[in-house]
Formats: C-alpha cells, structure tokens, sequence
C-alpha cells in the first residue's frame, strides 16, 4: 500500500511540475525582423512573405517598454529606439507596459490592428499613435 501511494505522489509531482513549462516568447505569429526597420523582406521564401506584414514599433519616450504581441511578451524595447517584426496576416493585439522611469503607475497601452499581406504597420508610443502603409 505505500508503495502505491508512494507511486502516486511521485506522478502527481511529476505532472505538476511538467505543466509549469510555458514559453512566452514562442509565438509563431511573429518574428524579429534582424535587418532593422525595413522592408520586412529579410530572407524566406514567398510562401513564408506571401501571408506576412511588418510590424514597426517605435518608442519615443526615454524610458523602455515591455512588449506583448497577441498576451505573448517579445522583449523589452530600450528608450528612442525602434524593432521591426513579420507578422502574420489576420487581427493582433500588442500592449506596451512602461519598464521604468515612472512615479506611480506604468503607462499601460493596447493597441489592436489587423495585418494584411504585404502591409507595414507603424505603432508609435506611449503616444496613441497609428500609422499604417502599404506596400506596393
């Protein structure tokens, strides 16, 4: 009999702590574009281009962001600078919590927008900033 309970705790500790392994940063809906802010046409072939856009974001406040792609957080984007990322085609949510450098309360924004191929989409902030044009 405790061999079975001992068995028992040994598997319900085991399932536990293998559900506790969740990647954040996986989400296959968006890549880093590493050419900087560009074209989004970094490499990969035109089935990998044909359902993509590009997402700019462009932080001009001094202080960094936190940056969250559909409830995924991506990385934290430093003060005066901008990241360029493919995305996938279809509706998206990004949210951008202030890292630093407030008093009492982080700047918290979501913005939403819908990627169609070939477009780029320029999200400025902390200001409620949009701007979308498309690629010809």
């Amino acid at each position: 009999m405790k061999k079975i309970l001992f068995l028992a705790v040994i598997t319900f500790f085991t399932l536990a702590i293998s559900g506790c392994g969740k990647d954040l940063g996986n989400n296959s809906n968006i890549s880093s574009n590493s050419s900087g802010s560009g074209s989004g046409s970094s490499g990969g072939g035109s089935s990998y281009q044909s359902d993509r856009a590009t997402l700019i974001l462009n932080n001009i406040s001094s202080n960094p962001y936190k940056f969250y792609f559909d409830g995924d957080y991506q990385t934290t984007i430093s003060g005066h600078s901008s990241k360029s990322y493919n995305v996938r085609t279809g509706y998206h949510v990004i949210r951008v919590v202030q890292a630093s450098g407030y008093t009492f309360y982080a700047t918290d924004e979501t913005y939403t927008f819908t990627a169609v191929a070939g477009g780029t989409y320029y999200c400025t902030f902390p200001e409620d900033s949009w701007g979308k044009s498309q690629q010809e």
